[in-house]
């Protein structure tokens, strides 16, 4: 067997091994996926043991789980819409993470050295990445929705993340101006980006990213400014969507993107 989803089993509790459930010879099964939705009001805690050990586990609208410790086995973990979920531990080796509507987590797992792709999504408790930050082969990283912790971003030290190809972020808007001294970095190596809402987006921090071949920015205020001060001359697709502040695209702004391939423009209602 490589795959078992158990879904909306609401009178299902998990007192004994999934394995053991469907049969005691599959008590040491290893799954490619093992799919766990609705459990609303008979679980508060998932212990390891009482699941199979699966490369893939995806957990979702379990709105009594309180606490989850990851299997060890998990490459790729899934958690969606478990509103009263307050801890994650474990999972030492796993190199995907998605995190979406969790709206009580406060912290993520201490130890995640192996950790590739991390998706946090409407988590309006998250405040910091583990202690050390993300881990040095990070390669994406989204994140929407997260008003703590993307105000909180001058502690992300990515400039350390040599491998970060991918980043996301959709603010609403609350970020503060950094200090000067203090200044929020990124690293050269990001290929793509995609920044929705933040007032503290400047041209210099994208000048800054030698690599740039995507870039789509929406709802940026002090989108004007940027244009006219430049882009990266390295892009090759260029998505402008939802610019209420841009009036203009000056002629300059093209003869530096020489690159450019792909241009995009989508509900910018001001512009002449």
């Amino acid at each position: 067997m490589k795959e078992i989803g158990i879904f909306r089993c609401q009178k299902l509790k998990l007192e004994a091994p999934v394995g053991d459930m469907i049969s005691s010879s599959y008590c040491n099964m290893f799954l490619e996926k093992l799919t766990l939705c609705g459990f609303d009001t008979f679980i508060d805690d998932i212990s390891p043991e009482l699941v199979p050990r699966a490369r893939k586990l995806d957990v979702f609208s379990s709105q009594n789980l309180t606490k989850f410790f990851i299997p060890t086995a998990t490459d790729s973990l899934s958690i969606w819409n478990c509103k009263n979920l307050e801890k994650l531990s474990g999972a030492c080796q796993m190199t995907h993470l998605r995190i979406i509507r969790c709206l009580k987590l406060k912290w993520l797992p201490e130890l995640l050295p192996s950790l590739k792709e991390l998706h946090l999504s409407y988590c309006p408790e998250i405040e910091f990445f583990p202690e050390g930050g993300l881990p040095f082969n990070s390669q994406k990283l989204e994140i929407r929705n997260c008003k703590k912790l993307v105000n909180g971003r001058k502690e992300w030290r990515l400039q350390r993340l040599s491998c970060l190809r991918e980043l996301w972020i959709n603010h609403d808007g609350s970020d503060e101006e950094i200090l000067a001294g203090e200044n929020w970095e990124l690293c050269s190596s990001i290929q793509r980006l995609e920044v929705s809402n933040m007032k503290t987006l400047s041209s210099q921090l994208l000048k800054s990213l030698s690599s740039l071949e995507y870039l789509c920015i929406a709802d940026i205020p002090q989108i004007q400014s940027m244009v006219e001060e430049g882009l990266p001359s390295s892009l090759s697709q260029l998505h402008l969507n939802d610019q209420h502040q841009l009036h203009s695209l000056p002629t300059e702004v093209f003869r530096y993107l020489t690159s450019l391939q792909s241009l995009v423009i989508s509900s910018c209602h001001q512009l002449q």
